[in-house]
Formats: C-alpha cells, sequence, structure tokens
C-alpha cells in the first residue's frame, strides 16, 4: 500500500481541530482503503490549547500523529512535515475543510498513480465551484493576474490551500523555495514549472465558511503587500537568470 500522509498544518486552531480530524477521518476510513494513510497535524507554533486538543485527540484516534514546529510559517511547516515524515504521497489541506473532501481521492490519485507530479486544488479550473465574499473573490482573482503578468505562472490557482506531492518531487524542490510563509505555494510552483513537472489541477468545491468560534488568522492587506514583493523578487531572479 501506498504511505500516505493528510497534513492539518495549524496555528491555534484549537477548537476547530476535534471537528476538522473527525471529519477527515470519517472520510478517509470510506474513501482511501487502498492507501496506508494516517493524519498528521503541523502545529505551527500555536500559543492556545492546541497541544491539549490533539492529545485528547490521540486517546480517540491512537494513530492521529502529532508534529511541532517552534517557529511561525506556513512554508516552515511543510518543510519539516515533507522532509522528516515517513511518507510516499502528501497531501495538505486548510483545517476548515473549505475545499470539499470529495477532491482528496482525485488529487491522492493523480500523484499516486504517476499521472501528475503535483496535484493542486484549482479554484478556477472547470467545474469548480466557489461560495465566498465578493472582496475574497477580488483579492484571489487579482493576486491569479498577478502572477501571470509578473512570472508567467500558468497553474491557475497557486494558493489554494489543498496540495498532493510525492515525497521524491518534494525534496528536489524544497532546496529552491526561499519564501517561509504564505508564498511558499506559488514559489514552490514556479519552480516546478520550470523544471517541467507534471501539475494537475483539479476543480474543486470551495465555500468560504468556517466552523462557529474560527476566524481567518490572515492579515489581508499585509499579505498582498508581501505577495507583490515576493513576486517581484522571482521576477528580478528571472530576469538575472538566476531561476
Amino acid at each position: 500500500m501506498t504511505k500516505l500522509a493528510l497534513l492539518f498544518p495549524v496555528y491555534n486552531e484549537a477548537t476547530v481541530l476535534p471537528w476538522s480530524v473527525r471529519t477527515l477521518t470519517a472520510y478517509a476510513q470510506e474513501a482511501l482503503r487502498e492507501y496506508d494513510w494516517r493524519i498528521v497535524v503541523v502545529d505551527n507554533a500555536s500559543t492556545d490549547n492546541t497541544p491539549a486538543a490533539i492529545a485528547a485527540l490521540q486517546h480517540e484516534f491512537q494513530d492521529l500523529e502529532y508534529l511541532r514546529i517552534p517557529t511561525k510559517g506556513r512554508g516552515i511547516a511543510l518543510r519539516r512535515a515533507w522532509t522528516d515524515l515517513d511518507y510516499e504521497v502528501s497531501l495538505y489541506m486548510d483545517v476548515d475543510l473549505a475545499v470539499s473532501l470529495e477532491a482528496v481521492r482525485t488529487v491522492v490519485d493523480a500523484v499516486a498513480h504517476g499521472d501528475a507530479d503535483i496535484a493542486v486544488g484549482s479554484r478556477y479550473a472547470p467545474g469548480a465551484k466557489i461560495e465566498r465574499s465578493v472582496m475574497r473573490s477580488i483579492t484571489s482573482v487579482g493576486y491569479n493576474v498577478l502572477t501571470k503578468l509578473i512570472i508567467g505562472l500558468h497553474t491557475r490557482d497557486a494558493q489554494c490551500g489543498f496540495k498532493a506531492i510525492r515525497k521524491a518531487v518534494a525534496t528536489q524542490l524544497i532546496p529552491l523555495v526561499k519564501d517561509n510563509f504564505w508564498f511558499f505555494d506559488t514559489e514552490l510552483l514556479v519552480h516546478a514549472e520550470r523544471k517541467g513537472l507534471r501539475i494537475r489541477e483539479v476543480p474543486v468545491t470551495w465555500v468560504e465558511t468556517r466552523p462557529a468560534l474560527r476566524k481567518s488568522k490572515v492579515n489581508v492587506l499585509k499579505t498582498i503587500v508581501n505577495y507583490i514583493i515576493a513576486l517581484c523578487r522571482l521576477r528580478w531572479q528571472m530576469v538575472r537568470g538566476q531561476l
């Protein structure tokens, strides 16, 4: 059986984790029987009761794994998880499960069966369905336009928090990615495209609804500014032949 790691990178998600773990476990028990799967919570320097919530869940789910990382940054969390964990295929997803779980099997199969090196959930591929606020739609679409204009990225949805990858591919790309925060995903895909790796975009159903008490921790304005700076950095590297 293919070893599959289902990753939840989290920061202060004690309130939502029980629901997320139970929901994903129920899905995986039915839909992923052909895989040797386990759920791994990658705790990205949480300061709330996330460790206690995980300890309680591990009594309920003995195969649930916990990886504590003392430094914040989603890129840092994924670097550690992809490097340290024992798996053949890894899928990470946002803990609020904004992407419908029906897409899990599709992206995992694409990578595990050798049809793709990376499979990404896409909110802009034909067949995708999205429910979200007007402001989030504007910022998301605007960002994807910028990635095409500034760095020529072909992947239509760089930032959807739903990506599957083979360990050999992750190990190849990780040293090339400089960003340790939210831009990590975009930079990873830039290097993957430039190396000619096979990237499959899977249309997903994405709903901007979160369980009670769980609010987004992203500072939208700050993130947009950081994205633009990072895109310009990559463009400058391209111009100078350093990428």
